[in-house]
């Protein structure tokens, strides 16, 4: 009787043993997915919007030298790299030129606010927009949808810009312009463009 109640009471407390062990796990399980989601929102919060010009109904907009009726052309020192299936529309590339114009930035990775989530988590787990600018060691990391870089960057680069480019060379654009602009370059949430 004795041996039954000793076998009895190991039981219980391999049990109870087995029983904290797993509490722990879940609960380091979930405070580090708790942890991870508070990243990514701080992370997707960092992110700036790229500004539009506020158009005056009185005042067409006006439309920078040499540009030509097609939003997928460069525009003097300009050049873009887009993606296939995405169409840049005029507005979002004179604010991107605006921007390179106004900024010390080189290169500019414009995030489509409608990117499908999946892709968006992804961005937000590569990118940290509060130091990739000012990072030269971070690998050129993006949305790979619309990307506008000033000509001579492409030209170091060896880079031929254009429209309707594969997701492949999207990612190899974006990590070359990113190599010749290790400061230079920024995420921007471009609200007009559709992914």
């Amino acid at each position: 009787m004795t041996d039954q109640l000793t076998t009895l009471l190991r039981h219980a407390r391999s049990d109870r043993r087995t029983t904290a062990v797993g509490r722990a796990v879940a609960l380091a399980t979930a405070g580090l997915v708790i942890g991870n989601g508070v990243r990514l929102r701080r992370r997707a919060a960092a992110l700036p919007a790229l500004p539009y010009p506020t158009l005056d109904a009185s005042h067409p907009p006006a439309m920078p030298p040499n540009a030509t009726d097609a939003p997928q052309d460069s525009v003097d020192e300009y050049v873009f790299f887009v993606a296939e299936g995405v169409t840049l529309d005029d507005a979002t590339r004179q604010a991107a030129i605006a921007h390179l114009e106004t900024t010390a930035t080189d290169v500019v990775d414009l995030i489509p606010a409608d990117l499908p989530s999946l892709r968006a988590l992804d961005l937000l787990r590569m990118v940290d927009p509060r130091s990739f600018g000012g990072s030269p060691m971070a690998q050129g990391r993006g949305a790979f949808q619309v990307v506008c870089a000033r000509a001579e960057v492409a030209d170091r680069a060896r880079l031929t810009p254009g429209c309707g480019i594969s997701l492949q060379r999207m990612v190899h654009a974006t990590l070359e312009l990113k190599r010749h602009a290790p400061r230079g370059t920024h995420h921007l949430v471009a609200s007009h463009l559709s992914a």
